[in-house]
């Protein structure tokens, strides 16, 4: 992870989110583990992260809320034969 003091916070704070979520999704939907330089780049985009969030004011729920939006939620589907049949049981 590498961050400039030049980079504009908030494309700074979308790209956090953006690897943020690709570790939430492996943990929670996957369930594998990080490595320990997964893990610690998780542990400094999550500091980086929430400075961010405070300096636009963000609360943490609302800081949790942007992290895990459409995390857990499964694919939309139309509802057709096709679709049912993909559907898990």
């Amino acid at each position: 992870m590498t961050t400039s003091a030049l980079k504009d916070p908030k494309k700074t704070a979308e790209e956090h989110v953006e690897k943020l979520r690709e570790y939430a999704r492996k943990v929670l939907v996957h369930g594998e583990t990080l490595s320990e330089e997964e893990d610690a780049d998780r542990a400094g985009r999550m500091v980086e992260f929430h400075a961010i969030g405070n300096s636009f004011k963000l609360t943490d729920h609302e800081m949790v809320v942007v992290l895990y939006k459409g995390l857990l939620t499964g694919k939309r589907s139309c509802g057709c034969p096709t679709c049912r049949q993909k559907r898990p049981s």
